[in-house]
């Protein structure tokens, strides 16, 4: 299984900051961790300026975290920070994330403070816990695969031939096994290593620890776990144990060669010896099964990350909703309608298309939030959404672009013509006179729409959004319920 590099991870960090940022409107987003000492290291930051720094922070900004939105008027900012986002903001906000050893923080900095948002609020609550998951993991990782790379420094370093043999994950020998068993030290197939084991013992004469003499046998209750393989061919006498070695997902056992030959014929020092080999297996015994936990939680981590790493994705794409969406309609947000404009005008530059836009101001809203209040304006609006979806093309790129104002982005191909979209826009007109009841009288709403198109208008979207502003403003000062086509010539024609 795939494990995420901390590389990686930064990767997946960065690209949710990003996402935070144009959700929350932020001037600038980071996460730090670091001791209690108040100089936390920056693990990531929008914009990405501050990464890789050391912040000394004040013990009155410290107090914050974790508490809200707080005015700056009494905080002691870093000058790093200040200078990172050009200016002192106003009110800042910050989230808690525990870190294993240390304190993190989730600043963001606002010039203004954020309206209250129960959706980014949400958020934020998905993302500092997907961010605290993110840390703590990356530090158990390295924790597994210390304890990993300290049990291979010992199997590749003692003098003894050890060979690690696991039913279901494959085999692990050192080269003094490997040289033993005369196969290859990169052999990892089990049945290999069984094979080569059972064809040196069948050449060796065999003698169990009852039938050797006394001084060889020091640790007499071992003796159904070891015998000695006896070699004349290669002049060995192998003292060779096997030790269970399992868990309920890894069921296996480590089998340890030593050469007793020096000792076979003179026993003297073999109670000694085999007192400090006894210890040692010992603590072999000990980092394997150390090895084996960790392996088990290299594998639930792998198996958590993956997981983490989806929800990540998921925080991810609610956040671009978020950042593109109006909460209130449904409809696409300013953002995200002028970056699907620039894609749709460089797309018709490309196939020789034109691109019409239409920009819409509904008549007599204001009155509406007036007498009845912004709960049947926020209806109205809704209404609008509605019918402009229903009128306009599946393919039409439809946004509101802020209070009572809605835009359409619309493709025109070789075989349509202005005259198509004015009538479709007229029609739409049509369809926005609604008339709202009220207690005293009923209220006609209508809408002034501005038509422009590229290239004949504007080259680009900034100036063909304008230029649609334009002709709907023109149709305002003619008293609304009007469609006006811009020209180049400032003298804009009524289509009604």
């Amino acid at each position: 299984m795939h494990t995420n590099s901390p590389q990686d991870n930064a990767v997946v960090l960065s690209d949710l900051l990003e996402l935070l940022t144009a959700a929350l409107r932020a001037d600038g987003i980071l996460v730090s961790a670091g001791s209690s000492s108040g100089e936390p290291d920056v693990l990531a930051s929008v914009p990405a300026g501050l990464v890789g720094r050391r912040l000394p922070l004040s013990t009155g900004l410290l107090a914050t975290c974790g508490l809200g939105v707080h005015t700056t008027t009494d905080l002691l900012l870093p000058s790093a920070m200040t200078g990172w986002l050009g200016f002192r903001p106003a009110f800042v906000a910050s989230l808690k994330i525990d870190l294993p050893e240390s304190e993190g923080c989730l600043f963001a900095w606002w010039k203004n403070q954020p309206a209250e948002d129960t959706l980014i609020a949400s958020l934020l609550t998905n993302a500092t816990r997907l961010v605290a998951d993110l840390g703590s993991r990356e530090t158990e990782a390295v924790a597994l695969s210390y304890m990993k790379d300290r049990f291979d420094a010992v199997l590749d370093n003692v003098s003894l031939g050890i060979a690690f043999v696991n039913l279901l994950r494959g085999s692990r020998l050192n080269d003094v096994a490997a040289d033993i068993l005369g196969i290859p030290v990169a052999t990892t197939d089990t049945a290999a290593v069984v094979a080569a084991m059972q064809r040196v013992r069948a050449a060796c004469t065999i003698e169990t620890e009852e039938g050797v003499p006394a001084a060889l046998s020091a640790n007499a209750s071992n003796a159904s776990t070891a015998e000695y393989w006896i070699d004349p061919a290669r002049n060995l006498v192998l003292r060779v144990e096997s030790h269970p070695v399992s868990s309920e997902k890894t069921p296996g056992r480590f089998w340890v060669f030593t050469d007793v030959k020096p000792l076979w014929d003179s026993n003297e020092k073999v109670k000694s010896s085999n007192d400090v080999l006894q210890r040692n297996i010992a603590l072999l015994a000990e980092e394997m099964e150390r090895r084996i936990e960790a392996e088990a939680q290299l594998r639930e981590f792998n198996l958590g990350l993956r997981q983490k790493n989806e929800e990540l994705e998921i925080a991810k794409l609610e956040s671009d909703l978020i950042a593109n969406q109006d909460s209130l309609t449904g409809l696409a947000n300013r953002r995200r309608f002028r970056r699907g404009l620039e894609e749709m005008i460089t797309s018709a530059h490309r196939k020789g298309d034109r691109v019409a836009v239409v920009y819409l101001d509904l008549d007599r809203f204001k009155t509406v939030n007036d007498i009845l209040g912004h709960e049947r304006g926020d209806q109205l609006l809704r209404t609008v959404a509605d019918t402009l979806t229903q009128v306009l093309r599946k393919d039409d790129l439809i946004a509101r672009l802020g209070g009572d104002e809605f835009g359409c982005a619309m493709t025109l191909r070789s075989d349509s013509t202005l005259t198509q979209v004015t009538a479709l826009v007229q029609q739409l007109g049509q369809r926005l006179n609604i008339p709202v009841e009220s207690p005293d009288q009923i209220i006609h709403v209508s809408a002034s729409i501005g038509i422009a198109l590229y290239p004949d208008d504007a080259e680009d979207a900034v100036h063909l959004l304008r230029a649609a502003d334009n002709a709907m403003y023109l149709g305002k000062r003619h008293g609304g319920n009007e469609v006006i086509v811009f020209t180049r010539r400032n003298d804009s024609v009524s289509a009604n």
